[in-house]
This record gives structure tokens, sequence and C-alpha cells, in this order.
């Protein structure tokens, strides 16, 4: 089916920000682009708890713990996505001591978001994007590579002097994709897009899922797995996907008056798959697709296969960082569980 499909003009308003990285490409240019994450996704990095745990209880801390205070949670899982996703992806933190180094990241990650604002108003603008002010476009997009250009030749001057180096500082060790991509190229072009796409698609994963707890807590708790596979039924992290058939293309199946048919796409055709809808099938969830049940999934009756539940997407370009946002978001909601016990 790849040789069929291509990613969707998504990628028009991608390039002028995060350009070729692997959300944006295909075929051989994409299987090189993934092939540069995999030792930073690899399971020892992905499941090194240290980095989180630490985040974790400073989010625990934001919380009010007086029992009757009204907590909104989103903007306090934004900001532990941000520390835990800096560190991972460029490591670095927001909350560093240092106060010129705070200010920097404040500002970086303030530019980033204005470009998402930016990327996304392209997309919905369509033909008309020109109109859209250069402050939200070129001018974030400047702030941004030149944060992160400043981070590249750092990091590719330490890799240069020590290919293994350490930091000697006392955080623990944990390798950023930025370490795992300058080990592979110094191509700091290919480098800086793959790190932002890389921002990108963990602002998708991480912010709106709702280890020792260790990775066996994902692996062992049923119910835990359960509340999250809810979760991600109900809230899909990507509702809609679509793709151009790169020649004229039939898909086996969902013509017809009943879905059974073969479906032909001539060459160009776009085609989106909504995967709320799909999430919502009555066929495969019940007829209470609606209520939020973690208790569905030890039914007999919820046996979804791997094309009628996918929220991160299918093989070959399922998500490569659906691991960590697992683990992740299982660790989060047991220390949660585990700190407000009544």
């Amino acid at each position: 089916m790849e040789k069929h499909l291509k990613s969707s003009t998504l990628t028009i308003c991608h390039d002028p920000f995060c350009g070729r990285g692997f959300i944006t490409t295909d075929g051989d240019t994409w299987r090189k682009a993934r092939a540069l994450l995999r030792s930073t996704f690899s399971k020892s990095n992905i499941l090194d708890p240290s980095a989180y745990k630490v985040a974790v209880e400073q989010f625990l801390q934001n919380i009010p713990d007086d029992g009757c205070t009204t907590v909104d949670l989103q903007p306090l899982l934004a900001n532990l996505y941000l520390e835990t996703s800096l560190i991972f992806l460029i490591g670095i933190s927001p909350d560093t001591r240092n106060e010129d180094e705070r200010k920097k990241a404040t500002e970086f990650i303030k530019a980033f978001n204005v470009s998402m604002i930016g990327m996304g108003l392209s997309f919905v603008m369509g033909p008309f994007r020109f109109l859209i002010p250069k402050s939200l476009t070129t001018g974030a997009h400047k702030q941004v590579y030149d944060y992160i250009d400043v981070l590249i030749d750092k990091t590719l001057e330490k890799t240069r002097e020590k290919p293994d180096y350490k930091d000697n500082s006392n955080a623990p060790l944990q390798k950023s994709l930025l370490e795992g991509l300058a080990k592979q190229t110094d191509d700091r072009i290919e480098i800086r897009q793959n790190v932002i796409q890389g921002m990108m698609a963990a602002q998708d994963e991480v912010q709106y899922l709702d280890l020792e707890a260790s990775s066996q807590l994902f692996d062992h708790h049923v119910f835990l797995q359960n509340i999250l596979r809810e979760s991600l039924r109900i809230y899909p992290v990507f509702p809609i996907m679509n793709h151009i058939a790169l020649r004229d293309t039939v898909l086996p199946r969902g013509g017809g008056t009943i879905g059974k048919s073969p479906i032909f796409a001539p060459k160009g055709t776009t085609m989106y798959t909504n995967q709320h809808a799909l999430h919502h099938e009555e066929k495969v969830f019940g007829s209470d697709v609606e209520s939020f049940k973690p208790d569905r999934w030890d039914s007999v009756n919820c046996k979804p296969t791997s094309w009628e539940y996918m929220p991160f997407g299918g093989e070959p370009r399922a998500c490569v960082g659906q691991q960590k946002a697992l683990v992740q978001a299982a660790y989060t909601v047991a220390k949660i569980a585990q700190v407000y016990k009544d």
C-alpha cells in the first residue's frame, strides 16, 4: 500500500516550518528519517523513568491538596509535557536554575507554539495563507531555528570530541533525540527538521493523554491498560488522517451498499480516514460507544482488530513514540491515584 499512497498535501503547510522529516515524507526519504530515530526510541531509553519521575513529582506539587479546590489539569499536563519532552528531545529543561537559560527556553517554547498556530492557519486558509501575519510564520520560525541551531552546534561539537560523551551534570543520563541524531548525521538542517517534528509528535501524543511503577506497570496492570485504551478510543490522538493516491489504486473493501466491494481511487485522489468514527463503531465496541467504560475491554465482545482500533496509526507508519507515550501516561495516572486515594 505504501507504493500507492503518500501523505496528504498537509506537507504544503508543514514544509515552511518543519521541513522534510519523519512526519512529512514518504518512501525512501521517510525510511531514512525513521531510521535516524531508532536509537533514541530504543526500549532502554524510552523506559528510563528517572527524568520523568522528577517532572511528575513537580506536577503533583502544583495540585492543591486541600480536598475541595477545583483544578484544571490541562495546563498542568501541558507543562508536564513541555518539561519532559524538551528533556527527551533536545536535552534541556525550561525549569533550569540559570535565569538567562530559562528565559531563552521560555521564548523558544512560545515561538514554537506560535509557529504551530501559524501552521494550523495555513491549513485552514488554503490558497489565502499568504494573508497570515509573518509574526506567526517566518518570524516565529526564525526564533525556533536560532535556539535549536545553537544546541545542534554544541551537540555536534561534543560528539566530535567524544562520540560517547556523557554530560557532567548531576542530572540522570538519558540520550535525547538531538544527541541520537548528532551521532548519525552532521547535516544541521536534517537534525533540526527531525527535532522539530519530534516536538510536534510529542505534543500530539502526550498532552492529550488525560515505573517503582516501571514499564511493567503498563504491561501487567490490566485496569490501567483499559483506562488508557478507553481514553484513546473516545479521544483519539489523530482523529482524522488522510493520504493521496500516487497511482490508480484499488482498495479491497469499503465500496458498495454494504461496504464489502472494492473502491477505485484514481491517481491524485485524497482519501480521509476518520479515527473518531472508527473508534465509535457500535458493531465493534457495543451500543454504548459514547460512554467511558474501561471494563468494556474485558468483554469477549470487544476484541477490535489492529485496523478497527488504531490510536497511533497503522503499520508501517505507526507512531514511533507510542510506547513512550503509554508508559508516561500510565505512570502519571498511577501516581495520581496513589497520591489521591480518597
